[in-house]
């Protein structure tokens, strides 16, 4: 009976909702309808989970009536809450009635997505293909677990193909030179998922054909792709997008099929196709994906093939002299680098691919049997290659930089060392300062020699990149606070407003801040330091490391300086929040950290605790009296907010956390002590804000226009 009530009122709220929007009364249809699906769904799993009435499968029958009655009425009146309820109902019915990932499922899920993309098409709601992949997506990989190869590729290529027209249908249907997020987002997800599909499909026995797997899809998308930018242009963004992830998926194809040592090959070879193309047509796409396909391939060079830490061995490592796998792809690579260079007539671009090559030619030259006989071939190497680059010299020097950077991070710089690495006596004085040093006396040479601006800033910011690095090595994570805000003030004085490196600079500020923040609230005074306890972790408390009051302290100071800067305009309440949040919490440590040194004494942990919390609730309803004294008197707004809000969290606390703990004296203590508190906050607001003028009897401070 129960059931059947539920089904009645569903459709008669479907239906007087559709009426609604007969009459013109979108808002009640809109409603009525909602209601009506949100009835059914339940009433469906009601009567298939709970009652056992009904199958899955005729539950799933139904659950098709109703997101088929819901299209009907989305796409007549143009309602796309209607259309967006129904079809959240229709996908999640079948984890809902607790039906199995069949194929009648997965048929299920298909007409579904079929109707949506239609929908969508027709009606061009591009925000609604993106929510049927997110809902779609994790039953059909939960069914590509269970089913047979063929079906799971035919299902796999399926599910391809109607997001991709999805996501294209909108750019066939109206020629514009934008490119909507929603379409971007569901191409790339789209492409993710069939990768990840293919690679669960193609496992066990059949793993090699991954590769050829990842190939066909790569063709697809350059089908695709290559469609959209014959019908529209060149510099269609959708058309490129598409492309590129083909271009992308060839690389990858590389990767799975090809062995190590003839991965950079095809990489490079594709960059050098793709440097052609965009210099023949001025495609600058085309040169985009060249340049990341180009860097892939040195790097690959520069990790698997050639690392850049055989410059530091004695032995070589190749006994057949240049008849080896890896000496090959270094010479295919350089092979393509220089076809590059011969038609790509840009200073830089050539600049870099000379850069490449005598930074990777030494690390081979060392590693092979034959030329290491040579008397000091590496110091040979070092002189005699660079000056090939002639007007390149400043490019090569700067790949140099990098990769000597990249090698010290991999010894005397690694990050490993941060947490596990032993400090010396004395900061500054062992061998990985003396190695950041020399980077950054590199780096800052390289600045005194440069000719243009940004040259003189990109310099100087690479000498800030060694120093930041070295510093968690040299001394504690207090100290590191310190010393990395200093690297983010002195990132963001190199640059000016509207200088092409200002985005470098201020990445590296942030990473750098982020860094010290992570640091303060991981390691030098957690948030844990704000209630006292016997042992954490089952070991006993340590006591805060000595600077950690300068740590928070610099924080507080970093963000208010920041708040003064005019390019930070936009975030200024923010940072103003955030610095006076680092001084509350300053203080707030400050006042729990005597009585965690007082643990083991005569007083129990616990009376200790109580003690701490009462003191803190009080500091804090104290700061947040005076703050919003301070914010009336000086006519100050975010003073005026931030009292208010501190003085808020303070009450919150009080009768939340503290009052649960305390027995009756401590709570009279502290009602009493936080009413006479904000019995003085609110005497201070009406006495110093006063009646505004133009009101019986008005008094106090005068407004602005009286003021002015």
């Amino acid at each position: 009976m129960r059931v059947v009530v539920g089904f009645v009122v569903a459709a008669g709220a479907i239906g007087v909702g559709a009426l609604s929007f007969d009459r013109r009364n979108p808002l009640l249809g809109n409603v009525l309808t909602a209601a009506g699906l949100g009835i059914a769904s339940i009433t469906l799993f009601a009567a298939t989970r709970g009652y056992g009435l009904l199958s899955p499968e005729v539950g799933l029958l139904a659950a098709l009536v109703a997101a088929l009655a819901a299209a009907v009425i989305a796409i007549r009146y143009d309602a796309r809450e209607v259309a967006a309820y129904g079809l959240v109902a229709a996908l999640i019915a079948p984890p809902v009635m607790g039906a199995s990932a069949t194929t009648l499922t997965l048929l299920f899920v298909a007409v579904t997505l079929i109707g949506t993309t239609a929908i969508a098409l027709f009606r061009l709601w591009r925000w609604l293909p993106s929510i049927a992949f997110v809902l779609a997506a994790p039953q059909l990989a939960l069914w590509l677990v269970s089913a047979g190869t063929v079906q799971a590729l035919v299902a796999l290529a399926g599910f391809w193909l109607l997001n991709i027209l999805a996501a294209g249908g909108e750019e066939v249907r109206i020629r514009r030179d934008d490119l909507r997020p929603s379409s971007a987002t569901l191409v790339l997800a789209n492409a993710a998922f069939l990768i990840w599909g293919g690679n669960v499909v193609l496992g066990g026995p059949v793993h090699p054909w991954l590769g050829g797997f990842v190939a066909v899809a790569s063709v697809a998308h350059l089908a695709v792709g290559g469609a959209f930018l014959r019908r529209q242009g060149l510099e269609h963004l959708f058309g490129n997008l598409v492309a590129g992830t083909g271009l992308a998926l060839v690389a990858l194809a590389a990767f799975v099929q090809l062995g190590a040592a003839l991965v950079p090959v095809a990489w490079a070879m594709e960059a050098a196709a793709l440097a052609w193309l965009g210099a023949r047509r001025l495609h600058r796409w085309s040169v985009l994906a060249a340049l990341v396909l180009g860097s892939l391939a040195a790097l690959h060079l520069a990790v698997v093939e050639h690392p850049l830490d055989r410059l530091a061995v004695v032995r070589p490592l190749f006994d057949v002299p240049l008849l080896h796998p890896e000496a090959a792809s270094l010479a295919a690579v350089l092979a393509a680098a220089a076809a590059t260079a011969w038609f790509v007539h840009v200073a830089w671009i050539r600049s870099a691919l000379a850069a490449v090559g005598t930074t990777l030619l030494p690390v081979a030259v060392v590693g092979d049997r034959a030329l290491s006989r040579l008397p000091d071939a590496r110091r040979l190497a070092f002189i005699a290659l660079p000056p090939l680059a002639r007007g390149f010299a400043s490019g090569a020097g700067a790949v140099a930089w990098v990769a000597a950077l990249m090698a010290a991070l991999g010894r005397s710089l690694a990050p490993m060392g941060w947490v596990n690495g032993v400090r010396p006596s004395v900061p500054f004085t062992d061998e990985s300062a003396l190695v950041a040093v020399v980077l950054a006396g590199a780096a800052i040479a390289a600045w005194s020699w440069a000719a243009s601006r940004p040259a003189q800033q990109g310099a100087l910011l690479a000498a800030l990149v060694p120093l930041a690095v070295v510093i968690p090595l040299e001394v504690g994570a207090d100290f590191v606070v310190v010393l990395w805000l200093v690297a983010a003030g002195a990132a963001l004085a190199v640059t000016r407003r509207g200088d092409a490196l200002r985005p470098v600079s201020a990445g590296f500020a942030g990473l750098v801040g982020t860094g010290a923040i992570a640091t303060t609230l991981g390691f030098v005074a957690p948030p844990d330091r704000l209630w006292v306890a016997a042992e954490r972790f089952g070991m006993s408390v340590p006591a805060l490391l000595p600077g950690w009051w300068l740590a928070v302290g610099a924080l507080a100071l970093s963000a208010a300086i920041a708040s003064r800067r005019p390019e930070l305009a936009p975030h200024r309440p923010l940072l103003k929040v955030a610095a006076a949040a680092a001084a509350v919490y300053l203080a707030s440590v400050a006042v729990v950290d005597p009585f965690q040194r007082m643990v083991g004494g005569s007083v129990t942990t616990e009376e200790l605790a109580k003690q701490a919390q009462v003191a803190m609730s009080v500091m804090w309803t104290g700061i947040g009296a005076l703050a919003l004294g301070v914010g009336l008197r000086a006519r100050f707004g975010m003073a005026r907010h931030i009292g208010f809000g501190l003085l808020a969290l303070a009450t919150a606390k009080v009768f939340m956390v503290d009052l649960a703990a305390m027995n009756v004296a401590y709570r009279a203590l502290v009602l009493a002590g936080l009413g006479v508190l904000l019995l003085v906050s609110a005497w201070l607001f009406t006495h110093l804000r006063g009646q505004q003028p133009g009101t019986p009897g008005g008094g106090g401070l005068p407004g602005p226009r009286a003021a002015g």
